[in-house]
Order: structure tokens, then C-alpha cells, then sequence
């Protein structure tokens, strides 16, 4: 994951999340939730692949990938506006993996058990 570590007032930061399938045979899906803080006042994905389909709500995301076979990997780049005041900037990101093709996004996003934590400084 890649992200800037300052940002100024009413600016924005962008987030790099890339996944790869390292070592899980046969084709995957999987679920790429990101959480947003309130220091966000709109979060918006502004890169991905067409296998990717995404949706936002608020200051969540929450991404399906289609087809991750075994050592394929996949870029989306998400976009959150910051609000006019200094602080901290959190995002939490996470994923979920499942061999089913028939699982919806909403029930592959509850199953994510651990999270990766971007802080950015509001200057």
C-alpha cells in the first residue's frame, strides 16, 4: 500500500492498495473493504481494472475482485478528500479471500478478520 504521509487542509490523499494471490491455487475472489476516518469528508476509487467492481457509501469502500488466480495481482487507487482543519488522517484497509464465485460482496466483507492502518498527518 502506498500513500503520502502529509497532506494540507482541505487537500487530498491517494491510496495505491495492491493485492496479489501468493500462493492459493485455482481462481479467487476476494473483497477489499477501506474505512475511512471523519478527518475524510469523501472518499471516491479512481483507478481499477475491469474485473474490479467497486462501491462507496459514505467514507467506505468496498471493492469485489472477479478473478485472482495464483500469482496474479491487481492495482486500485482510491482517492479521500480531507476536511479543513489539522489532525490525523486514518484509513483501514482490508481483505477477505473465498473460492466461491457465487459470494456477494456485502457477506465476503464481514468475514475480514485483520486490517492494515494508513496514517497521514493534516498540516
Amino acid at each position: 500500500m502506498y500513500f503520502p504521509k502529509y497532506t494540507h487542509r482541505g487537500g487530498y490523499l491517494t491510496y495505491t492498495v495492491k493485492v496479489r494471490n501468493k500462493s492459493a491455487k485455482g481462481q479467487h475472489y476476494m473483497a477489499l473493504t477501506g474505512d475511512f476516518s471523519r478527518a475524510f469528508r469523501a472518499v471516491k476509487v479512481i483507478g481499477k481494472p475491469r474485473s474490479v467492481k467497486c462501491s462507496t457509501r459514505g467514507r467506505s469502500v468496498r471493492c469485489l475482485v472477479t478473478s485472482l488466480d495464483k500469482g496474479d495481482s491487481t492495482t486500485v487507487k482510491i482517492r479521500g478528500w480531507v476536511v479543513r482543519r489539522r489532525g490525523t488522517a486514518v484509513a483501514k484497509f482490508g481483505a477477505a479471500v473465498t473460492s466461491d464465485r457465487h459470494v456477494s460482496l456485502g457477506a465476503l466483507a464481514k468475514t475480514v478478520r485483520s486490517r492494515v492502518t494508513a496514517k497521514s498527518k493534516v498540516r
